[in-house]
Formats: C-alpha cells, structure tokens, sequence
C-alpha cells in the first residue's frame, strides 16, 4: 500500500534526489524538523539542520548524521562504505573523516577513550602526528606492527609520534606498531610518583635530536620493551635515562642502532633501578650507578670507542654475550660493585680489555681483540668454579689457596716441584744436577740434596755406599775400618774403642792386649796372629783393670799359630769370644 494518510507516508521505497540550496532551508523550517538530505561532500560547514538530520553522499557512499546544533556544524561521520573496516571504537588518521576515522590527533583519541571509561584501544593509521600525547591506564595506542619500522633498513616507518608521550598514571598502557621519535625532547617520559608499568610491542625508538626515554618516576615504574629496535641519528645522547628510585626496564629482543656514531652512554642510577636485557643488540655504552642492578644476558654490546660501566652497587650479571668497544675499555667495574661475568667474548685494542676498580667475579672470558689484560682491583672465582681463562694476563689480586688458587704470583722452573708455605703456594727451582734428591724442611722450605742417588737398584742383593760425594749401588764389600799393627815391643797394648782388626806379631815374644774396663756394647774387635807363633809366644787378652772376664775368665789366652778370634762387648760389660 503506497500513499500518503494520518501524516504517515506509506511506500515500498523512496527516491531522494540532490538537495538544492533551498531544499535545505526548507527540510529545516522549524526546530522540529529532522531532514534527510542529499548532498555531495563533507556537510559540516556548509548544510544547516538540526539534531538526528542524515546526510548522504552518493558519489563516495558515506553517511553524516547531525550530533549538535542547529548550525551548520556537529556533522559526524556515521559510515564510509567501502572504508569503513572499523579496526577499533577510536580511529586516528591525520585526513580525519576522509580517511575513515573520528579523530586527527591522538590527544583527542585519548579523551574521548578515557571519557568513554574502561579499557580502550586507539588505532592510530599511518601518518607523523607532531604532538605531546599524555598517555592514560587501559588505554593502548596501536598500529600494525610493520608500520613502526623502517630506519634500520632506510625507511621511513609509517606511524611517528613526533613528540614526547607522558605517562604519570597508575596502571598500565601499550604500545604497539608506533615510531616515537624525538622532537628536541624525550620520545617517552616516564614521571611522577605512581606504579606507573607501560609496555612497548614492536615499537620504534627514534632519537633524532635527544635521548629517547626518560624514566623518573619514583613509584616503581617499569618500561617493557618487547622486540622493540630503534637508532640513535646523532651524538650526544644514549638510549635512556633511568633515575626512578625501585624502577625497571626490560629489554627482550631487539635492535638498536646507532647510525650518528654516539659515544655517550645510556644512564641507569636510580636507586634500587633495574635494567634487565635479553638477546638484544645495542649499539651503544650503558653506565649503571648509585645501588642499581644489571641482568645481561645473550646480548651483542657494538660501542664504538665507548665502554660498557657497571658501577650500581646492587646484583649485576653478564653472560653469554659480546662486547666491542673499539680503542676504550670493553668492560669496566667501578669500586664497591661487583659483577658476575661468565661466556664473555671482549674485543678491545685497549691496554685492559677490562678494568676498573671494583670485583670481577670470574667464569670463561674469551678475548677477540688485541687486548687481552684483566686490570681490576679484585678478581675471584665464580662460585662454581674459575672457568678458563683463553687468553690474556691475570692483573687482579691472587686468588686464595682456600678458593683453588695458588694466593701468590709464580714463575714457572723446569723440572721445579709446587710446594706450600704457610700462607701461599710457593715453587721450588728445578735442579740442572740429576739424581739429587728432595729433602724436607723443618716446616720450610724443601731443598735438593747435595749427593746425587742412582736411578736404578742396581743387580741383586747391593748396597747402597757412599763414595765421599755420591750414593752409589754396588756388591757389598767386607772391609775393616781401622787396621791397628802390635808386636811384643808395643806389649802391653791398651786397646782403643777405635781400634777393629788388631795383627799382632808375637814372633818377638808373647803379646798383651788390655781391652776396656767399660766397652761400649755390642762392639766387636778382630784379633789375628799374623806371624804363626802364638804356640809358642802366647798372645793374651785381658782388661786394663783385669776384672772383665772374656767367655768367664780374665785373661784369655791365643795359643794356635795363625788364629784369629772376633771379641763383642755386651752389656753386663763382658766379652764374648766367637
């Protein structure tokens, strides 16, 4: 049914064509009236309706619907049809409604999200916005993720936040797919006293003309930067500055240039601050100080003639990675911290490819560069162990005898033995002399001995003799050490405990011998006639007192030509003959 009754207009459709100048006016006589107009291009400024008018272009299929006013502005944009793919509730493109979104700047994204309440996501389309966005909890910028890059390969990434974005919140905010490049000024900034946590995806830190972030905030704060790259475009000033009290950064992943060639390092000072960094390659220095903490891990430190600066006084790792320093230090612990170094490769042309005066707490240090010296004031083991040192000269303290080490600095002797003194291991010089000998100290030193000793045993059943220099192995020999000669003109002969084989000669007349009153025990004596005529000349063995007996009698007689007998003195005192 199709007409027109009661004021109602009935049909199966409607045709409505261009709406002229006067078609307007007439479509809004009173301040009733809501008006469905036809025309071509933008309506705001140039149609006049009221609240709940629509407005339809047909050239590009878009719809305007009357928000406020009774003028000719507060048209908003309800549709696009064949652009409008509505990525997110708040659309940010420098073109505005023309490109499909509600806002020109990410200011007024960011109001209307935090107006609108709860968590929000701003998509931000590719385009530089040169403003000083203040970001909000729960309300994350985005763009796709390819959009942020570019400078690493020569490009121009396609979403850049001119400007500094604050955050003072508490909460959290992400970013993702975004260029923040430096406008004279910091690109992030970090401040207040909140808990203030935002999170970096695939951001682009382009410091053009200054350091990219400051991080001041005295709440706790923490940046994450999640496969985050960046460049540094000139000199004078590194990445970040980090002077919150209790703050945290970290970095996993990424890639940060340094195409103008900086030297002057990133700052971590805050007190109890964190830096922690995973598998990232940064091309520029970092000083940490005050009680602040590193946490380095597989990363590649590329810093020109800058110096990697561990001086915080809290817990500080670095392992698994590669520092390049070119002509400065590569590494370099600054005094009252301490730094756990384990898998480092160092190259530096430096005369110390790691100084400083701090504690170098050691694991496996391969050097890469022409510089191979440790010159830190104190250098001790890792808790594990001491690792190996590839190259390089040890220029720290000694490492104590309790810890594996030797608490002192040895020359190398060949043919030299290691021995202990009472506080350090000490080497004693080899001999250029063999078979000398080591010879124990009273708790000293050891030496070698004078004598030299055969190396073999020699046949079997030899002794060991002393030829008056040397030891050497040869037959034992029977041999008499004092040869004492007696006839009768000598008789009496008082016997000497020096005496050993006494040849007496009785041909003359009969002989006696006086042997001590007092013998040292088992002392033995050989008595031999050595002419034959002890028959007849009788050769007598007695004591100079007379009372000792020799086998129970006190004087003893010799009476067969050319016999021998051996006396021993025992203990009683008497002699025994044999």
């Amino acid at each position: 049914m199709a007409g027109i009754g009661n004021g109602t207009i009935f049909g199966n459709s409607f045709k409505l064509q261009p709406s002229a100048a006067s078609d307007i006016a007439l479509a809004s006589l009173t301040s009733s009236d809501i008006a469905f107009l036809n025309y071509v291009g933008n309506p705001n400024g140039a149609v006049t309706a009221n609240p709940a008018a629509l407005c339809f272009d047909y050239t590009v299929g878009t719809v305007y619907v009357k928000a406020s006013g009774t003028g000719n502005t507060g048209w908003v944009l309800l549709s696009t049809a064949s652009t409008d793919l509505h990525s997110a509730r708040f659309i940010v493109s420098p073109g505005g409604e023309a490109d499909g979104a509600n806002y020109t700047t990410i200011g007024a994204a960011i109001t209307a999200a935090v107006a609108k309440g709860g968590n929000q996501s701003i998509f931000i389309q590719p385009g530089t916005y040169t403003e000083n966005p203040t970001l909000a909890a729960g309300i994350n910028l985005v763009a796709f993720n390819c959009d942020a890059n570019g400078t690493i390969t020569g490009g121009t990434p396609n979403v850049i936040i001119n400007g500094t974005c604050t955050a003072t919140f508490a909460g959290t905010a992400c970013l993702s797919g975004i260029c923040l490049q430096t406008n004279s000024a910091h690109a992030l900034t970090v401040s207040g006293s909140n808990a203030t946590n935002v999170i970096l995806s695939q951001v682009f830190l382009n410091a053009l003309n200054n350091e990219a972030v400051l991080l001041s905030s005295t709440g706790g704060s923490q940046i994450y930067y999640n496969q985050c790259n960046g460049n540094l475009g000139a000199t004078g000033f590194g990445y970040f500055t980090q002077s919150g009290a209790g703050s945290d950064q970290w970095f996993i992943g990424g890639f940060f240039e340094n195409i103008g060639g900086s030297v002057t390092p990133s700052i971590l000072s805050g007190s109890s601050a964190g830096l922690t960094m995973y598998n990232v390659d940064f091309f520029n220095s970092i000083t940490s100080s005050s009680s602040s903490s590193t946490a380095i891990q597989e990363c590649y430190f590329s810093m020109g003639n800058s110096t990697l600066t561990i001086g915080g006084t809290g817990v500080n790792t670095l392992f698994h990675s590669s520092i390049s320093s070119g002509s400065s230090v590569g590494l370099s612990i600054g005094v009252g911290a301490a730094c756990y170094v384990d898998f480092l490769d160092v190259n530096s042309s430096n005369t110390h490819a790691i100084s400083g005066a701090g504690i170098l707490e050691l694991g496996v240090v391969v050097f890469t560069g022409s510089s191979s010296n440790i010159n830190t004031t104190t250098v001790t083991a890792l808790p594990i162990s001491l690792g190996t040192i590839q190259q390089g000269t040890w220029q720290g303290s000694n490492v104590a005898l309790n810890k594996g080490g030797t608490n002192a600095s040895l020359t190398a002797s060949n043919g030299g033995i290691f021995y202990s003194t009472a506080t350090a291991g000490a080497i004693l010089s080899g001999t250029a002399t063999a078979g000398q000998i080591l010879q124990s100290g009273s708790s000293t030193t050891p030496t070698w001995s004078t004598a030299t000793y055969p190396a073999t045993a020699g046949s079997s059943g030899n002794v060991l003799t002393s030829n008056g220099t040397n030891f050497v192995s040869q037959a034992p020999v029977e041999s008499v050490t004092n040869y004492t000669n007696v006839n009768h003109a000598a008789s009496p002969y008082t016997v000497l405990s020096t005496d050993s084989y006494i040849s007496v000669d009785c041909s003359g007349g009969a002989v006696t011998l006086k042997f001590p009153n007092s013998p040292t025990a088992n002392q033995v004596w050989i008595v031999k006639d050595r002419t034959g005529n002890a028959s007849t000349n009788n050769i007598s063995l007695t004591t100079v007192g007379g009372s000792v007996t020799f086998d129970g009698v006190t004087t003893y007689a010799m009476a067969v030509n050319y016999g021998s007998v051996q006396i021993l003195a025992n203990a009683t005192p008497t002699y025994e003959i044999f």
